[in-house]
């Protein structure tokens, strides 16, 4: 990159006396010369938005787990945590957990999930020790790098093989779940390798792997989201037969219907799932990368890179997903030098055997039972009760109990069974799989005048 340097004369005037009237040499005397440098690239301070850089030494220095963790803490910047190994950055105005509207590039090339239209966190970017710098722009980018960038961007520049050449290794380990009610404590680990070696003038290359497995943080919020359904029966807390807790799924308001049980009328949900029953937390993200460097002459290098990532994790939107054997990969062609740049990528995406955590709850319930059936044997087991003696409160639950006999419990085989057979079936209405193929190509070149 151009530099831009600066130089400050100061003078006296010239003090210039003849030696005398015959001779003449003239004396001129420089009293102070002043030189000052930046060191910040010259494209940087002409561009028509703000930077925020992180070099080298900031990332080295951060006590964050990783230096993608670390970017929660650069100036502007605001990173959201659905899960332990999906963090979503935004740097501007409104976001969610697929923030869309952000860009993460690496070395200038988008890696994004085609299906998703965000970037996984960091499961197809560089690793600690092949990050070299991130650059980010906290505001509107998309004068420069399209649409998607209106909430900001991310660059992430990882080391040059030909600059950093050699074989490093990064062990990480750390637990989680202390006095977790739900799980014991669990161990966090991730392992890094990087190699990167200079075969000629004109070739180089490096690979990079990375192995990270833990357990994922367990969504477990029972915060109630439907009290007053029942508000006119006076029926509030434990005794409303509508409960919806934040983590329960199959309770839902599609998963609703007002019945009348003596005379009187009555919200009733399906009984649900926790989240926990449905979902295996486990978190594992195998990733690498490869690439081959070619100077082509003094200045000008062409590049082919190839990153690859196979996640477990779990994916929050509208619905939670747990994202099982995911598979997201890129294929990379790159040409620069100081006056022309051209890139053609090509982003693919396999979900491989995720699911729909909400359906799941849902489906699971009604492949047992559907919910004519369920709400007819509700409703006689109410009126039995009533009959018997029992108040109002006891008569709802003793007939939940009676339509949810042969329902399939958690952790039991045969709920397993069927958890495993609903994955598979690609229909929300009766199974619960992602099943989804995609890929997007990106072709682009840009050249400077000088």
């Amino acid at each position: 990159m151009k530099k831009i340097f600066t130089i400050i004369l100061c003078f006296n005037t010239f003090l210039a006396k003849a030696q005398s009237e015959k001779d003449s040499l003239k004396v001129a005397t420089l009293q102070e010369v002043v030189i000052t440098a930046s060191r910040i690239s010259e494209n940087i301070l002409v561009s028509p938005v703000s930077v925020q850089k992180v070099n080298r030494s900031a990332i080295a220095l951060s006590p964050a787990l990783s230096f993608f963790d670390g970017l929660e803490n650069v100036q502007g910047v605001h990173m959201i945590t659905p899960s332990l190994g999906f963090k979503v950055l935004n740097a501007r105005g409104f976001s969610n957990t697929t923030n869309v509207r952000f860009a993460q590039l690496v070395d200038g090339m988008d890696v994004q999930s085609p299906h998703i239209g965000g970037a996984i966190g960091n499961s197809l970017g560089p690793t600690d020790l092949d990050i070299d710098n991130v650059e980010i722009l906290p505001g509107t980018a998309s004068a420069l790098y399209g649409m998607n960038t209106v909430n900001g961007l991310a660059n992430f520049f990882t080391k040059n093989p030909f600059t950093s050449e050699g074989f490093s290794i990064q062990q990480k380990t750390a637990v989680n779940h202390l006095n977790d009610r739900y799980s014991k404590a669990k161990p966090f680990t991730e392992t890094t390798l990087r190699y990167a070696k200079i075969l000629s003038e004109k070739w180089a290359f490096k690979i990079n792997g990375a192995f990270t497995k833990g357990y994922d943080w367990i969504a477990s919020d029972q915060t109630e989201l439907n009290p007053n359904a029942n508000s006119s029966t006076s029926l509030f807390g434990a005794d409303n037969p509508a409960q919806d807790p934040v983590n329960s799924y199959g309770n839902e308001s599609s998963d609703r219907k007002t019945i009348t049980l003596g005379g009187k009328k009555y919200v009733v949900s399906r009984t649900g799932y926790q989240e926990r029953d449905v979902v295996n937390y486990n978190l594992q993200n195998i990733k690498a990368d490869a690439g081959i460097y070619y100077k082509i002459a003094p200045g000008a290098m062409l590049t082919y890179t190839y990153h690859f990532s196979l996640l477990d994790n779990v994916y929050q939107r509208a619905n939670r997903f747990r994202l099982q054997d995911y598979l997201l990969q890129q294929h990379g062609l790159q040409y620069q030098s100081k006056s022309i740049q051209a890139k053609l990528y090509v982003n693919t995406e396999n979900t491989g055997k995720s699911y729909n955590l909400r359906s799941m709850a849902e489906n699971m319930d009604r492949s047992y039972r559907s919910d004519n059936i369920w709400y007819t044997d509700f409703t006689n087991g109410f009126n039995q009760s009533v009959s018997g003696g029992a108040i109002v409160t006891e008569a709802l639950k003793q007939a939940r109990v009676l339509a949810d006999a042969g329902r399939y419990i958690p952790g039991t085989s045969a709920f397993n069974d069927q958890l495993k057979k609903l994955q598979d079936i690609n229909n929300w209405d009766v199974g619960a799989a992602l099943r989804v193929k995609a890929s997007f190509v990106h072709a682009g070149s840009a050249g400077k005048s000088y």
